[in-house]
């Protein structure tokens, strides 16, 4: 066989064999990510639906802008009276998510991430990595609040397009979201190493087999965990805890040993 075919399952299997042999750093990687999405939730909630009621108020008052006849562009609408107060504090509240965003990721994340540097034999200081972990971050957290800016814009100009054309499709929308994919994809590569084009350093065929095996253990963790909440609720909340965060760790592992594969 190929041992060039055979590198990312190679990868895959040095990733179980690492984890089969350290079971305490995958309870502490997987309990962080736990965490984390709590963290988050609790966090964020708030800020964001406090953005979608904003988001809404400003949908209204361009509804009425434009209803009363031909008049200029959307941007230029966000920044004029009567719709400027709200434009400003929209800006404000995407502010504050950025900022939240950015330090429950790199406490949580990083500290995770920084484990399953361990699991994967790939030491590193923690003081050193967090600190990296949060430069890069800096640049994939400002590319998700634009995203959520352009997304926000998007989505106010499709509402107002839909009034006039029911038929219409959301274009733009749909290619906001392909390059939203391809920033998680990028991000992802990035963390093994900190470096920001990682992704693009690896051969396609690597990375595409990779990209499938990880979506398969994931798709298929949380059908398994979907079948067994649907016979008992309680049971699927349990597998859910003990199966979805120690295969999210294995992932992470895996991206790891696929990183640093030569």
């Amino acid at each position: 066989m190929n041992l060039e075919k055979t590198k990312p399952i190679h990868a895959l299997l040095s990733a179980l064999n690492h984890i089969r042999a350290q079971p305490f750093l995958l309870v502490v990687s997987s309990i962080i990510d736990a965490f984390f999405f709590i963290a988050y939730g609790f966090l964020t909630t708030p800020v964001l639906d406090r953005i979608v009621a904003q988001s809404v108020l400003i949908t209204n008052e361009l509804g009425k802008a434009w209803a009363a006849g031909p008049t200029a562009g959307l941007l230029k609408l966000l920044i004029l009276d009567p719709i400027k107060p709200l434009t400003g504090k929209l800006l404000i509240l995407l502010g504050i998510l950025f900022i939240v965003t950015f330090l429950v990721w790199v406490i949580f994340q990083g500290s995770s991430w920084y484990f399953c540097r361990h699991l994967a034999k790939k030491p590193v200081s923690y003081k050193k990595y967090l600190l990296g972990f949060a430069r890069i971050n800096l640049i994939w957290i400002a590319a998700y609040i634009l995203y959520k800016l352009l997304d926000a814009i998007i989505g106010l100009r499709f509402v107002l397009i839909k009034k006039f054309e029911p038929a219409a499709i959301n274009i733009l929308g749909t290619a906001l979201d392909a390059l939203f994919v391809l920033l998680i994809i990028t991000a992802l590569y990035s963390y093994p190493s900190l470096r920001e084009l990682a992704l693009f350093r690896k051969k396609i065929t690597h990375t595409l087999a990779h990209l499938a095996l990880c979506a398969t253990l994931y798709f298929a963790s949380t059908f398994s965990i979907n079948q067994i909440a649907k016979i008992h609720l309680e049971a699927g909340f349990i597998a859910g805890v003990v199966i979805l965060f120690p295969i999210i760790t294995l992932i992470k592992t895996y991206t790891i040993e696929m990183a640093f594969d030569k």
